[in-house]
């Protein structure tokens, strides 16, 4: 286990899957929400990591980095910080700025509730889908979207 091979096992626990209402919960106590990603050597990634929507959602700021799809969903000073991968100097001063700056924690969680609800909703998303999967020019037989 890569904690054991970094001498943190005593200061880390993994609790595994959680329940949704735990996890909101989380976000709840929240300060700040920091998702390190960094690129594999065989390639393997995410688009845009679902956890940095939800805390977005949950109006808590975030700290991630520069990698595959999350630049498309956090733009770094406006609703959310971005660094580099592989840079835990950058990182660190990135956390440690949003605990220092309540109006930018409290400024970013903000905007990122609010990019989210606009572009993440399943209002938004089941649309684009029917425009998706609808032939060009037949809106007669349109789904009706609440």
């Amino acid at each position: 286990m890569r904690a054991a091979e970094l001498g943190i096992r005593d200061s880390v626990i993994f609790l595994g899957a959680q329940p949704q209402e735990f996890v909101r919960k989380a976000y709840q106590r929240a300060a700040v929400f920091a998702l390190p990603c960094s690129l594999p050597a065989e390639g393997d990634r995410d688009g845009i990591p679902t956890v940095l929507l939800e805390a977005m959602a949950s109006e808590v700021p975030v700290v991630s980095t520069t990698v595959s799809g999350i630049p498309e969903l956090v733009e770094s000073g406006r609703d959310g910080l971005l660094v580099p991968p592989g840079s835990p100097a950058m990182l660190a001063d990135a956390i440690d700025q949003l605990l220092l700056d309540n109006n930018l924690r409290r400024n970013l969680g903000r905007a990122g509730r609010a990019k989210v609800s606009e572009r993440f909703s399943i209002h938004r998303s089941t649309e684009q889908l029917v425009r998706l999967f609808q032939p060009e020019g037949n809106h007669e037989n349109s789904l009706s979207v609440l």
